[in-house]
C-alpha cells in the first residue's frame, strides 16, 4: 500500500505541463536555435528571412513533438492509474476474501470442536446405556427364570385343585340326580324352558347371536325340553310363535285352572340352607294351580335338568336378551316404516308397533302373570303378589282381545311392562323361587 502511495504521487508530481518535457527533446530545440541563429551572424541580411522561416518552422515542430509527447505521457499516466486503482480493488477484495475465509476457517474450528465434544458425550452415553442394559438384561432374565418356576408351580397347583374341582361336581351330580322335584318346580322349570328357547330361537331369528354348534345344541334341547314338537320345515320363527301359543294361553286362563299332582311332594328344605337367608314358606300345595304343566312329561327328571335351565336362563338376562330383541325389533319396524315410506306417496307412523313387536310384550305380560302365581303359590309377598296376579291376568285378557287395535294403549301397556319385569326383578322373585 505504501508503495502505490509512493508512485500516485510521483505521478502526481509529473503533471503534464511544459516543465515536464524530456531534457533531451529541450537540448535538441536549444541546438537547432543556435545552428540557425550562426549562420545569421555571418550570413548577409539578404538571408534573415530565410533563416527566420527555417527558426519558426524548427520551433513549430519542436512544439509538435512537445504535444506529442505530453499526449503520449498523459494516456501513460491515465492507464497506470486506472491500473493501480484496479489492483487496489483486487487487493481489497483479495483482504476481504482472506477474511472471509479466516472467519470460516475459525468458525468450522470451533464446529468440528463441538461436534467432538457431543460426539464424546454421546459415545460416553452410549457406553453408559450399554452397561445398563446388560445390567437389567441380566436381571430380568433371573425374573423371567423365577417367574416361570412360580408359574410352573401354580400350574401344577392349578391342575390339582382342577381335579379336586371336577371331583367333587361329580359328586355333587350325582347327589343331585338322586334328588326329585315336586310339582310345582316341575312346572315352574317347564316354563323357564320356554323362555329360554324362546328367546334363544328369537335371537338366532334376529341374528343377534353367533349360531355355532354349541347355540344349536342349547336351542334344540330347550325346545324339546319344553315340549314342542318340531320337525325339519319349522324355523326358529316358527317355534317362537309355538313356545307364545302355549305360554300365552296358559296365561289367559283364571286363577287355580290345573289341577295339581301330588305324587311328587318335597318333604322338607335342605338342612344346610343359611338360617339368617329368608326361607320362603312351603304350605302344602293347594289342589290346583295357575301354572301349566309341561309339555314333557319325561322332562325334568331331577335337579340336574332344571339346574342346567337356571345357567341357560340367567346367561341370557346376563348378556340381556329381552333388551336386546326389543331393540332389534324396534330397528326392523323403522327399517321397514323408511322402505315403505319411500315407495309410497303415503305418509306412516313408524312409531307403531309391529305385530312381532306387539307379539313380544303379550309373551312378556304372560309370563309376569305366571311368575306371580308361582311367587304366590309358594307363599312369597302373598298380599303383593296376589294383587299383582290379578292385575295381569286382567291386562292378558284385554290386551289378547281380538277387538283390541288401539296402537296407544300398546304403546302404553308395553311400557307397563316393562316396569313390571322390572318391578319383579328388583324383588328376585324368579332367584328367590330357585333357591
Amino acid at each position: 500500500m505504501e508503495k502505490n502511495s509512493t508512485v500516485k504521487q510521483r505521478l502526481d508530481f509529473d503533471s503534464p505541463t511544459t516543465a515536464s518535457v524530456p531534457h533531451d527533446d529541450l537540448a535538441r530545440v536549444v541546438t537547432v536555435t543556435r545552428n540557425a541563429r550562426e549562420p545569421q551572424a555571418q550570413e548577409k541580411p539578404s538571408n534573415s528571412t530565410q533563416n527566420e522561416e527555417a527558426i519558426v518552422k524548427a520551433q513549430q515542430e519542436a512544439v509538435e513533438r512537445l504535444r506529442e509527447v505530453e499526449r503520449t505521457h498523459k494516456e501513460t499516466v491515465s492507464r497506470l492509474r486506472e491500473a493501480l486503482e484496479e489492483a487496489e480493488q483486487k487487493a481489497k477484495i483479495s483482504a476481504t476474501n482472506v477474511l472471509e475465509l479466516q472467519e470460516r476457517l475459525h468458525e468450522l474450528k470451533e464446529a468440528n470442536v463441538s461436534e467432538a465434544r457431543v460426539l464424546a458425550r454421546k459415545e460416553a452415553q452410549l457406553r453408559r446405556r450399554e452397561e445398563e442394559f446388560n445390567v437389567e438384561r441380566e436381571m430380568l432374565s433371573s425374573q423371567l427364570e423365577a417367574a416361570i418356576y412360580s408359574a410352573n408351580m401354580r400350574d401344577s397347583e392349578a391342575l390339582e385343585r382342577d381335579e379336586q374341582a371336577k371331583a367333587e361336581i361329580r359328586a355333587a351330580k350325582v347327589a343331585a340326580s338322586k334328588y326329585e322335584l315336586n310339582d310345582a318346580r316341575r312346572r315352574e322349570f317347564s316354563l323357564k324352558a320356554g323362555w329360554c328357547a324362546r328367546y334363544l330361537h328369537r335371537m338366532i331369528a334376529l341374528r343377534l347371536v353367533v349360531v355355532d354348534e354349541d347355540v344349536q345344541r342349547d336351542a334344540k334341547f330347550l325346545t324339546a325340553a319344553f315340549g314342542v314338537d318340531v320337525s325339519e320345515e319349522d324355523t326358529s320363527e316358527t317355534i317362537v310363535k309355538r313356545v307364545d301359543e302355549v305360554i300365552i294361553a296358559a296365561a289367559c286362563k283364571p286363577v287355580g285352572s290345573y289341577e295339581v299332582d301330588t305324587s311328587l311332594l318335597e318333604s322338607n328344605l335342605d338342612d344346610d340352607m343359611d338360617s339368617d337367608q329368608e326361607i320362603p314358606s312351603s304350605p302344602t300345595p293347594s289342589p290346583r294351580t295357575s301354572l301349566p304343566p309341561s309339555q314333557n312329561a319325561t322332562w325334568p327328571r331331577n335337579f340336574r335338568d332344571a339346574l342346567q335351565v337356571e345357567i341357560c336362563m340367567r346367561h341370557l338376562v346376563a348378556v340381556r336378551a329381552e333388551e336386546r330383541v326389543i331393540v332389534a325389533l324396534g330397528d326392523a319396524r323403522r327399517m321397514e316404516s323408511i322402505v315403505d315410506t319411500s315407495a309410497s306417496a303415503g305418509v306412516i307412523d313408524s312409531n307403531d308397533l309391529s305385530s312381532d313387536e306387539i307379539q313380544e310384550f303379550h309373551f312378556r305380560r304372560a309370563w309376569l302373570r305366571l311368575m306371580w302365581a308361582r311367587a304366590r303359590e309358594a307363599g312369597i309377598h302373598l298380599g303383593i303378589s296376589d294383587d299383582r296376579e290379578e292385575h295381569w291376568l286382567a291386562s292378558m285378557r284385554a290386551m289378547t282381545d281380538e277387538n283390541m287395535r288401539d296402537s296407544v294403549q300398546f304403546k302404553r301397556d308395553a311400557l307397563a311392562v316393562d316396569k313390571g319385569l322390572k318391578e319383579m326383578r328388583t324383588l328376585s322373585i324368579e332367584t328367590r323361587l330357585w333357591l
